[in-house]
């Protein structure tokens, strides 16, 4: 893991109730996007290299993305994971949520809606 373990955790956890809304609204093939500021990610770490770029697959209950290579995408899962929202939610539906090089977040839905 190294220097760059936990560093996102709190830039996370500050968006994580948006983020969360808009997971418990969205109902099959649906997607909603967030723009999030690459001045606080910038801020935060340096992945000029690798980019910030990341996608999380959460299928049955699980994380089934290997995000061994992205500090900025095991944060969000672990902040993810530490609501119990979110638990109730991935155990019904299946979701992407994946951050593309323009600091978008975009969140799709692969479950029914309850």
């Amino acid at each position: 893991m190294g220097m760059d373990s936990n560093l996102y955790v709190n830039l996370w956890a500050k968006h994580s109730p948006i983020i969360i809304s808009q997971m418990k609204s969205l109902c099959d093939n649906e997607t909603s996007t967030y723009k999030l500021s690459e001045y606080e990610f910038t801020s935060v770490g340096n992945r000029v290299k690798s980019g910030y770029s990341f996608a999380i697959k959460l299928v049955n209950g699980r994380v089934i993305s290997n995000l061994s290579g992205s500090a900025v995408a095991r944060d969000l899962k672990q902040v993810l994971l530490a609501s119990k929202t979110v638990h109730s939610l991935i155990k019904k539906k299946n979701y992407i949520v994946r951050m593309n090089k323009q600091f978008v977040l975009i969140i799709k839905c692969n479950g029914a809606c309850n």
